[in-house]
């Protein structure tokens, strides 16, 4: 069997040429900008679309001729970096051709490499990269010459090119997985909208549904906030639920605990954020303790989750505060919701929605394995360690 070397490091700048994009100025002259001419990319273009997708296939903004004279021009094929703002350090290959802005890095005159493997070799690299661009400055920044002065192993241009091809594959596997959970959630929505107004019925059921404030339907348990000097990491006490911050993925998580329990929330409630963003919507299977931010809905009635989950966008319509937007126990009691007056049919509507809620579930955590799959691909194969050879 022949010995496998290790691979040579080389400088980026070694392999090609780290050129920066330019912009007209000044900015927004419609001289330059909101034309028809060439595609505009901006940073917002890279780093604003799935870390799976890494060939960019379309922008927003388009330049004028005009402007086009007073702009860099990227070709189909070129590694593209954002170079500037927290979001810096994240790579894609243009699919277009396009004028780039001057917060974006490029790649030009490849030499024995692959696009798609530096693509995926600096995507492994832009936590160190946000690190070192932010050291001293309060807007991070790449500069060229930084880019360029990267050390990478580099394999030989068959082995890159394997190597791409396998993390592809796994990118496939994470945007199909994506797609469908994309498609479930908007399958949902529009079972909500109809389901939860009546609009759509399920087959047996044709009963009344009625306006009803929400204070006839549920028990409503303001928050408070206990004194900070209650506050432990030891878990003494209650886990402290204050806002938004400590709700993850519609559930409540511990982050802090207190001592002193001011108001509680029971295992099985439902948690309503009071103070801006209001009206986000979470479950909790422990004890809590409810800070000012948030209240508690208490009821045995499921469906009542998914009208609160459903209305989240209504609560802007009342919420106030001249600092930060907020709403009181007043207004939670008085505010409307449409409910079935048939019990039956809100547990079926209810079993309906945390039936799809579950589908849902099942595939975001496929997704995460997925995610965690290409991680380690890019981990062992980005480095050497794992060989395709």
């Amino acid at each position: 069997m022949p010995e496998v070397l290790p691979w040579p490091e080389v400088r980026l700048g070694d392999v090609c040429k780290v050129v920066r994009g330019s912009s007209p100025r000044p900015a927004g002259d419609p001289r330059y900008f909101g034309g028809d001419f060439i595609p505009w990319l901006t940073v917002a273009a890279i780093t604003n679309v799935s870390p799976s997708q890494i060939v960019i296939t379309e922008t927003v903004g388009f330049l004028t001729e005009e402007g086009s004279r007073h702009s860099r021009h990227f070709q189909p094929g070129m590694v593209v970096i954002a170079n500037s703002g927290w979001k810096c350090g994240v790579a894609k290959v243009l699919g277009f051709e396009c004028c780039g802005n001057d917060g974006i890095a490029a790649l030009e005159s490849l030499t024995a490499a692959d696009p798609l493997f530096l693509t995926y070799w600096i995507n492994s690299q832009t936590e160190r990269l946000r690190s070192q661009a932010a050291a001293g400055n309060e807007q991070p920044n790449l500069n060229t010459d930084r880019i360029a002065g990267l050390s990478l192993p580099l394999p030989v241009i068959a082995e890159q090119q394997a190597i791409a091809a396998a993390l592809s594959d796994a990118d496939g596997v994470v945007a199909g997985l994506e797609r469908v959970i994309a498609k479930k959630r908007l399958i949902k929505q529009g079972a909500m909208q109809d389901l939860l107004t009546a609009r759509r019925r399920l087959p047996g059921f044709s009963g009344d549904w009625e306006v009803k404030k929400l204070g006839e339907l549920v028990t409503i348990i303001m928050g408070q906030s206990p004194s900070s000097t209650a506050y432990n990491s030891a878990g003494d006490g209650l886990p402290l639920i204050q806002g938004n911050a400590d709700i993850k993925d519609r559930k409540a998580i511990t982050r802090v605990f207190t001592r002193q329990v001011t108001k509680m929330g029971r295992a099985g409630d439902y948690l309503m954020t009071v103070r801006a963003p209001v009206g986000e919507i979470a479950t909790t299977d422990m004890d809590v303790c409810l800070g000012r931010g948030v209240c508690a809905l208490r009821t045995d009635q499921r469906i009542v989750y998914h009208i609160m989950v459903s209305k989240e966008p209504e609560w802007a319509k009342l919420s106030k505060g001249s600092t930060f937007d907020s709403v009181n126990g007043a207004e939670i009691r008085a505010f409307e919701v449409f409910f079935p007056a048939d019990t039956a049919e809100r547990n079926a509507v209810a079993q309906v929605l945390d039936d799809m809620d579950a589908e849902i579930q099942t595939l975001e955590a496929r997704l995460a394995k997925a995610r965690a799959v290409k991680e380690g691909m890019m981990q062992n194969l980005l480095t050497g360690r794992v060989r395709l050879v």
